[in-house]
C-alpha cells in the first residue's frame, strides 16, 4: 500500500507541476495579451468617438472660418496698397466743408512703417456745431480707406455760441512696398 500512496503523491505532484506549467507557461501569457488587446480596442473605440465628436464640430468651425474670413476681407479692403494720401486729405476736407465746418485742417505726420504696413499720422482741425462736427465722424467711417481715431479734443468757444473747435489726431494706413523698416 506504501508503493501505491507513493505513486499517488507523485501523480499528484506531476499533476500539479504540470498544472503550475500550464498556468505560468500558457494561461497568463494569454491573459496578458488578452488584456493588452483590450486596452488597445478601447483607445481605439476612444479615438473613434472623439474624431466622431470633432466630425461634428466641423460645419461650426466652417462657419466661424468663412465669418473670420470675412471680417478679414473687409479689414484688408480698408487698407491700400497704393498712399495716395493727397487725394483721400482732400476727401477729409471736403466732408469738412460738406458739414459747414469752418477751418478745416487737415495735416499729416511722419510716416511711421512696420514689415509691411505704414502709418500716417493725420491732423485734423475745425470748428462748428457740436452735431457737424458728429456727423463729420460718422462720415469718416464711409470712407473707403480705414482711419483710426487716436485722440479727440473738443473745446468749447468763449462766448459760449455753440462752437466746438475739435483737434484729432488719427492715422490711416496702407501697404508698403519695400520689406520690414521701421522709423
Amino acid at each position: 500500500m506504501v508503493i501505491q500512496d507513493r505513486q499517488q503523491v507523485v501523480i499528484a505532484l506531476v499533476a500539479l507541476v504540470l498544472g503550475a506549467v500550464f498556468i505560468l507557461g500558457q494561461y497568463l501569457p494569454v491573459r496578458s495579451r488578452a488584456d493588452a488587446v483590450e486596452q488597445t480596442r478601447r483607445r481605439q473605440s476612444l479615438t473613434i468617438a472623439q474624431g466622431a465628436a470633432d466630425g461634428h464640430q466641423l460645419p461650426v468651425l466652417r462657419r466661424q472660418l468663412n465669418s473670420l474670413q470675412a471680417v478679414v476681407d473687409e479689414y484688408e479692403s480698408g487698407i491700400t496698397a497704393d498712399r495716395d494720401l493727397g487725394s483721400f486729405l482732400s476727401r477729409i476736407a471736403d466732408i469738412m466743408s460738406r458739414h459747414n465746418l469752418a477751418g478745416p485742417v487737415v495735416a499729416p505726420a511722419e510716416e511711421v512703417r512696420a514689415d509691411a504696413l505704414t502709418c500716417i499720422p493725420i491732423n485734423m482741425q475745425c470748428a462748428g456745431r457740436f452735431r457737424d462736427v458728429s456727423r463729420f465722424f460718422s462720415d469718416l467711417t464711409t470712407l473707403d480707406r480705414f482711419i483710426r481715431i487716436e485722440q479727440v479734443k473738443l473745446a468749447n468757444d468763449e462766448t459760449l455760441s455753440g462752437i466746438v473747435t475739435m483737434k484729432t489726431r488719427a492715422v490711416v494706413f496702407y501697404r508698403s512696398q519695400s520689406g520690414p523698416n521701421t522709423k
